[in-house]
């Protein structure tokens, strides 16, 4: 069954998200960044893809709840709430809505 699209901004959250976290484990992810190789390699062994940009909607989700699992999520709160203009409540209440979404 294919999978439904979400919308641009939900998207680009999710892999803001991710790369926040990726650039918090890893250092540079950045294309030709110190910490490029082991950031593709980690994202590899959980999700099977080296981008995040590739991966689908419940790919995306998946990884955020293994993050949030993780307690990284959490910790990332602040800075994404500093980047974007939002609470850090906010981003905090994002972060458990997609731990628990299905």
């Amino acid at each position: 069954m294919p999978e439904s699209k979400t919308s641009p901004k939900r998207r680009n959250n999710d892999l803001a998200m991710i790369h926040i976290a990726a650039r918090r484990l890893f250092g540079d992810v950045s294309k030709g960044g110190d910490g490029r190789d082991e950031y593709e390699a980690w994202l590899r062994r959980h999700t099977g893809k080296s981008s995040a940009g590739k991966l689908t909607t419940s790919e995306r989700i998946d990884l955020i709840k293994r993050l949030r699992r993780e307690g990284l999520a959490a910790r990332l709160a602040d800075e994404f709430a500093s980047l974007t203009g939002r609470s850090e409540v906010y981003w905090e209440m994002v972060a458990d809505h997609m731990a628990t979404r299905a």
